[in-house]
């Protein structure tokens, strides 16, 4: 198939401007062209020659046509091998996406486990070490009432000798459940160890945390914890002074705790039992 002068006509007027614009810089050059009237839409070369005088100075150009269907035949391959590669790193995202998700999921996980008591499901010591400290500093500055309430099961090695282990273990997810119903969302509970069990109470008068604490006390007094006769706790609670630290405020409840097992166990002891 050869190109007739018509055709070339129409090509030439198609790239006059591009040729212009590379003529100016004295090079060879070549020029893809595809014009759907021409030729059913077949792909055509211009090549442009450049022809050097004895100076090196380009002083003309052979021009060539040729029909390029090769550079269709490449540019449908690279096409499918952009659309593959596309499909590929589209499937690569998701799985990576995937794999992140799950990574994530599984770090959450790790960091739920050591944070909170594989028992009672509530927080444990390790968990909520930081935030009394973190809660502590922002009742300071805010300038905010801040109450602990810390407790333990009376004679809880009893119940471990009496009725086994496994009963232990039944009393202890029961109190957290029962203690669970019984406060704000705002509160944090937590194991502290073995039988002891201590509540952060934000935004908190005394009076108001020993009420709950009296409140709790009774509840568990009063609940039916199988084919135990009864289990009872002793409660200790403090509000935060304005020179506190979370040791002083730790070893200030926990002297509390102390001397409500001291005073018959099955009570709660608090700063206005001191005053």
């Amino acid at each position: 198939m050869e190109i007739g002068l018509s055709e070339m006509n129409r090509i030439n007027e198609d790239i006059a401007l591009k040729v212009n614009t590379k003529l100016v810089k004295g090079e060879s050059f070549s020029i893809y062209y595809k014009n759907k009237n021409i030729y059913n839409n077949h792909s055509i070369i211009i090549s442009f020659v450049a022809v050097s005088n004895l100076d090196d100075k380009v002083v003309a150009y052979i021009v060539h046509y040729s029909f390029g269907d090769y550079v269709d035949i490449i540019l449908n391959k690279v096409q499918k091998l952009f659309w593959l590669l596309s499909a590929l790193a589209f499937v690569l995202s998701i799985g990576f996406a995937f794999i992140l998700t799950n990574e994530r999921k599984k770090q959450r996980s790790i960091h739920e486990f050591a944070v909170h008591d594989a028992l009672t499901g509530i927080y444990n010591r390790h968990g909520v070490n930081e935030i009394l400290k973190q809660q502590l500093n922002e009742a300071k500055r805010s300038k905010k009432a801040f109450s602990l309430i810390f407790f333990d099961i009376d004679f809880f090695k009893h119940v471990n000798d009496t009725y086994g282990h496994e009963m232990g273990d039944y009393v202890l997810e029961n109190i957290a459940k029962i203690i669970s119903k019984e406060i704000r969302s705002s509160d944090i509970f937590a194991r502290w160890g073995g039988e002891e069990f201590i509540l952060f109470l934000p935004n908190t008068q005394l009076g108001h945390a020993v009420r709950l604490a009296e409140k709790l006390r009774i509840v568990i007094e009063e609940h039916s914890f199988s084919s135990i006769d009864s289990v009872t706790c002793s409660f200790g609670v403090t509000a935060m002074n304005a020179d506190d630290t979370k040791e002083s405020f730790l070893k200030r409840v926990d002297t509390l705790l102390y001397k409500a097992k001291e005073s018959g166990r099955n009570c709660v002891i608090s700063d206005l039992n001191l005053n």
